[in-house]
């Protein structure tokens, strides 16, 4: 591997310019041959350098020390900001990533960017105002997802009792379930000033509110922001108008802080932290004006509009703070004038800043010296290497966060700005730039407004300063000295720096173990080891983790999800992407999460903590931990008989390996666990010495509201699940198409007109050709929502699995009414799925026995009263009744090694 690169943050391929704007880029580039000297961005013409080259990449290092340099791969990040100005408007533009050599530059595509003006969205349009008030129109922009609808019923009914009559309201739905946009809607129906919009895909709350702004067009004069849930008094509006003189730009009150139960928390939001607005340095260190809280001049859209790219925790209110600043003067209303609504699922609670005076900051500052010099070598170590972690992680994620809305306000505000922008200077390469600011802040003693934000910046660029130099002194050191030797690394191994140098197999470092740091002083938690987290598309298997991890939880277990292989996630966005998943928000309040693809990085434990496997590669790991704690059994949480994913080979050995480690046994189904008691498989093989807990449970189904007379269509749908992945072999994606195939060409589908699509992949094209001229069009991958809305649309369903337990999909599309064409294997028969629905029809795992099936399938599909009988499926429909609390107490007597004293 000479050479090889990645890209983190990507240049979209369309880019919305509004009045000028920075989109931040970065990644990684290793070339163990040469030495790159410098990297750019080519846009057409214009050549941007990378202001950061050589930035430290842990993880680049661990993956591939063995076959680079250490050095190289410590330094081998990358990192800038590409301007993309107001004459770009209009123009498809040729990017370039070139790496600069001492003798030449290495150039690679990157294909083009389109760049627009703004996003083209539905704006309210002024034939849709009717007012004859000679007040000034506010536009109130609402974002909204899945809201509990009493809540939002009751922050309406307080913006309609508003005593300034002349407003619009523009709810922007982020694409709530179809259940909760209906309620959304029918309370909205209320008053023809309200105008209701739907997100055609999910966003996010900061991507949301943006795309509400963009609705407003210039139809008002000022714009006030709006939660779903909270609670305005009558004179919200009136007051903030008042206060509106011709020098403000922007105008917030305080706000009383509530429990969703009307229990007041404090009667003020400024409580333990200072109210500094008038500031810049204040507004873009700490987020200060609520966005529920203002209303403001909507001339600052102009220079809003487009949000910066969401790096970090990145809030759209501070944004709008700083734009409001930099165009004119803040003013506070110093009366709550409305009620905060504080409870689990808010994105951003009420938080105060403890302050400290110096002498606090200076004991704890000793202590943690003398901690630190006094502790154990190995201790040292692990704590010097977490203060470089969190500094790095405060450096990319907050100080470019800052960086980048410093330099997009610079860039579209420019001379138009009233106030002095001068203190964005602490944005630059000079790691001693931000000693002013921190100056000033001092001597005014109020860094506790900031939350100390100004001490983590200044330790995070000292850190990331000397970090560089010192790998990039080893670089030199070690391009001097080292020896001339070639490491050869195949496909899929690499070496290990261990005492013994050694060849190690992408399997071997799969179930690599995890590095424990044992400790009596440890919380004794339950570790939940999981592959990944990816919130793009979470279902059945991953929905049933974190719900059962919840329920532990709450059954007062100290829980914690430990992730073994690498992915691309971010701790910041786990907020936002499990609000998406209905009884999944709150995921944090309950659970911690640590990242250990890295095995090198340790996991904190105490010598009584349990261990949870959901994977066959997880029961590797959760054995060897299990075993280094003295207590060797683990719960094996079994969703899938796994060998079956894999051909004969090393990875259906190895999985099948891991029934055999001593282990209780929690099986998603009665069919599966069935299958294993049939087989005399792990804990229901005869050298199972241990007496182990035994359980199934059924994942909670989504379920559907049908109408009780069937719909009118123009055409009847069938849904496929289709999955030619190889890792999804056991949905029988060729078995299917033959079978679709044969059903066409013999006329099962001819007497009506019927429609064809295909769920579950983006490796096929968007239509796959069937025969006699029919299409397979391909829907891709969905979020969750989307599916939900997806399956009551279909009339009948093809879902494979040659697996012993049913599949979720069958089920869930029995339950939207559709009549659905599975297959039988080993212990799942035709008579045990009728049992679960009478909508799901098994076949042999054959082309011609599930053509002869779909045939029987397109009759039943007539039949709308037979389908809506069907959809009453016999399985669990929450997460309470899966996992009740008989069995909750049984798997937290098993955690909690109880049985060992009995």
């Amino acid at each position: 591997m000479p050479f090889n690169y990645s890209i983190d943050i990507p240049i979209a391929n369309v880019v919305t310019v509004g009045q000028g704007t920075y989109i931040p880029f970065s990644g990684w580039c290793l070339d163990t041959e040469n030495q790159i000297r410098g990297i750019s961005v080519g846009v057409d013409n214009k050549i941007h350098s990378l202001t950061h080259v050589n930035d430290l990449r842990t993880d680049v290092f661990a993956a591939y020390k063995s076959i680079s340099p250490a050095y190289k791969s410590l330094s081998s990040g990358f990192y800038g900001m590409i301007p993309f100005a107001k004459d770009d408007i209009g123009k498809k533009l040729k990017l370039t990533l070139n790496f600069y050599y001492s003798d030449h530059v290495h150039s690679l595509d990157m294909g083009f960017v389109y760049c627009q003006s703004n996003n083209v969205v539905e704006t309210v349009s002024k034939l849709k105002i009717n007012s004859n008030l000679n007040e000034p129109l506010i536009a109130i922009c609402m974002a909204t997802y899945n809201p509990k609808i009493d809540n939002f019923k009751k922050q309406i009914d307080s913006i309609l009792n508003q005593t300034h009559k002349n407003w619009i309201l523009i709810v922007n739905d982020d694409k709530s379930s179809q259940k909760s946009f209906k309620e959304l809607c029918k309370v909205c129906e209320i008053d023809q000033r309200i105008h209701v919009y739907r997100n055609e895909s999910n966003l996010g709350f900061y991507k949301n509110f943006e795309r509400a702004l963009e609705r407003v067009g210039d139809v008002a004069e000022y714009i006030a922001l709006s939660d779903q849930d909270d609670y305005w008094y009558t004179n919200k509006l009136s007051s903030c108008l008042a206060s509106m003189e011709p020098d403000v730009s922007l105008v917030y009150s305080d706000m009383r802080i509530v429990k969703g139960n009307g229990e007041v928390i404090s009667n003020s939001y400024w409580v333990n932290r200072q109210n500094y607005y008038e500031d810049i340095s204040m507004l873009l260190l700490a987020n200060t004006v609520t966005g529920a809280a203002c209303l403001f001049r909507r001339s600052l859209v102009k220079i809003l509009l487009p949000f910066p790219y969401p790096m970090g925790e990145i809030f759209h209110d501070q944004w709008l703070s700083i734009v409001a600043r930099s165009m004119g003067r803040i003013a506070y209303i110093d009366e709550p004038l409305y009620d905060y609504i504080q409870h689990g699922s808010n994105i951003i609670g009420h938080a105060d800043f403890q302050a400290a005076s110096p002498l606090e900051r200076l004991f704890k500052l000793f202590k943690l010296t003398t901690q630190f010099i006094f502790s154990p070598r190995g201790s040292i170590k692990a704590n010097l290497k977490a203060y470089v972690e969190r500094g790095w992680a405060i450096y990319q994620y907050e100080f470019r966060r800052l960086e980048l809305m410093a330099t997009n306000l610079r860039f579209r505000v420019g001379d138009k700005a009233v106030t002095d922008l001068s203190i964005l200077d602490m944005f630059n390469d000079r790691w001693f730039s931000i000693f002013p600011l921190l100056k000033k802040h001092i001597l005014l003693i109020q860094t506790h407004t900031t939350n100390h934000a100004e001490w983590r910046l200044l330790q995070s660029r000292v850190l990331v300063t000397l970090s560089k130099r010192l790998v990039l002194s080893l670089n030199q050191l070690s391009a001097a000295t080292k020896r001339t030797s070639k490491i050869l690394a195949e496909p899929g191994f690499e070496i290990t720096d261990k005492k013994d140098r050694f060849f190690q197999t992408a399997l071997e470092a799969k179930i690599a173990p995890l590095e424990l740091d044992i400790s009596e002083s440890q919380s004794i938690r339950v570790n939940i080891l999981i592959p990944e987290i990816n919130f793009k598309y979470l279902f059945g298997g991953y929905i049933a983790k974190f719900n059962f991890a919840i329920l532990l939880a709450k059954a007062g277990l100290k829980v914690r999800l430990v992730i073994v292989d690498k992915c691309d996630f971010h701790p910041q966005e786990i907020t936002e992407g499990m609000i998406q998943y209905p009884g999944l928000q709150d995921l944090l309040s309950y659970i911690e999460i640590s990242l250990h693809y890295n095995r090198e990085v340790t996991l904190s434990v105490n010598p009584l903590d349990s261990f949870i496997a959901t994977t066959w590669w997880t029961a590797h790991i959760a054995h060897q931990a299990s075993t280094q704690l003295g207590h060797p059994e683990f719960l094996y949480f079994i969703q899938e008989f796994e060998p079956f994913t894999f051909s004969m080979g090393a990875y259906f050995a190895i999985a099948r390996q891991s029934y055999d480690f001593p282990h209780s046994a929690l099986f998603s189904t009665a069919l599966l666990m069935e299958y294993f008691q049939q087989q005399n498989i792990g804990v229901f093989a005869s050298g199972h010495k241990h007496s182990p807990l035994i359980a199934s449970f059924e994942n909670a189904i989504q379920t559907f509201e049908l109408p009780a007379l069937p719909p009118k269509k123009a055409a009847k749908k069938l849904l496929f699940y289709s999955r030619p992945e190889t890792h999804a072999a056991r949905n029988m994606f060729e078995v299917g198409l033959m079978a679709l195939n044969k059903a066409i060409v013999s006329g099962i589908f001819d007497a009506e007109d019927w429609e064809f699509y295909g769920i579950g992949t983006e490796k096929l094209r968007p239509s796959v050709p069937l025969a006699n001229g029919r299409s397979l069009q391909m829907l891709g991958k969905v979020s969750l929502d989307e599916y939900c809305e997806l399956l009551p649309e279909h009339d009948l369903g093809l879902a494979l699995m040659y697996t012993p337990h049913p599949s979720l999909l069958p089920l869930e599309m029995a339950a939207a009414g559709m009549v659905v064409v599975t297959n039988t294997c080993i212990n799942k028969t035709a008579e045990r799925l009728k049992e679960i629905s009478s909508n799901i029809l098994a076949a042999e795992p054959t082309a011609d026995g599930v053509a002869e099936t779909l045939a029987k399938a397109v009759i039943l599909s007539q039949d709308w009263n037979f389908r809506l009988t069907g959809s009453k499926v016999n399985w669990s429909s929450s997460w309470e009744q899966t996992f009740d609390s008989e069995l909750i107490s049984k798997i937290k007597k098993k955690l909690s090694h109880e049985d060992r004293y009995v």
